[in-house]
């Protein structure tokens, strides 16, 4: 039966180990740091995260001031049309009397 390497002996095992994690000291040191690097890497997605969600607010805040800016442009316009009725035929008077 051939089962191309999948049942090795400890001893191959061991060797691959070595070769592939520098032996059983660095192996170990390996594992001790990892429970560090999942938390690192969890608090840099909460990072990214939080960045994302501010991009978003300014993103929002920028279209908001967008639509204020185009309403004011309209005022604008409403107020010039109603000036120019006024001082062409002085029917209407915006200007508030006292």
């Amino acid at each position: 039966m051939n089962t191309n390497g999948k049942n090795k002996n400890a001893s191959h095992l061991t060797h691959e180990m070595k070769k592939e994690h520098g032996g059983l000291a660095e192996a170990s040191k390996k594992a001790e740091m990892q429970p560090i690097f999942k938390a690192l890497w969890g608090i840099a997605q909460e990072e990214k995260e939080g960045y994302k969600q501010a991009a978003e607010g300014y993103k929002q805040a920028a279209e908001g001031y967008k639509k204020a800016l185009e309403a004011k442009e309209k005022m604008d316009k409403i107020v010039n049309t109603l000036k120019a009725i006024n001082h062409d035929n002085n029917i209407i008077d915006i200007e508030p009397e006292d």
